[in-house]
């Protein structure tokens, strides 16, 4: 089964929290973080709905959740030296990224590692993501992308 997942950061610390997403009736932003109906524990976060982000379901080489608005550094194993910086993002249905290489996508030989995301560290992205904005859409089978 899929996991459904979010992460954002809390109002009162700009911390990043991760769990399940809901909005209140007076259209606060929640993440629920623990749920038990029987006990009657709930653990819950006011967030900033800006900073919403979805699991896409991947992990990078560390074993680390790869959300939406993350940054990746990409790379074919055993070539460390050359790699290409992404951000990833949803769109029509699916998770995109954004590089320059878009055949890299198509190797499963390669190897991710997160790096950042775009709102603590948008530096990351620099100039090299205004120069390089094509998409290459990616599909995930297991846990690699093809």
């Amino acid at each position: 089964m899929r996991e459904i997942l979010f992460k954002a950061k809390r109002i009162n610390n700009g911390e990043w929290v991760q769990g399940w997403y809901m909005e209140t009736f007076t259209g606060s932003a929640l993440i629920v973080t623990l749920y038990d109906h029987i006990l009657g524990m709930i653990e819950k976060y006011e967030v900033d709905p800006n900073t919403l982000s979805q699991y896409t379901g991947l992990k990078d080489k560390h074993g680390n959740k790869i959300f939406e608005n993350d940054i990746l550094d990409y790379w074919e194993n055993g070539k460390e030296n050359i790699k290409q910086r992404l951000k990833v993002f949803y769109e029509n249905g699916q998770f995109v990224v954004d590089h320059y290489a878009i055949n890299l996508l198509n190797s499963r030989n390669m190897s991710s590692e997160i790096i950042g995301n775009i709102f603590d560290n948008k530096e990351l992205l620099g100039e090299w993501y205004v120069k390089n904005k094509r998409q290459c859409r990616f599909k995930r089978v297991g846990e690699v992308w093809v």
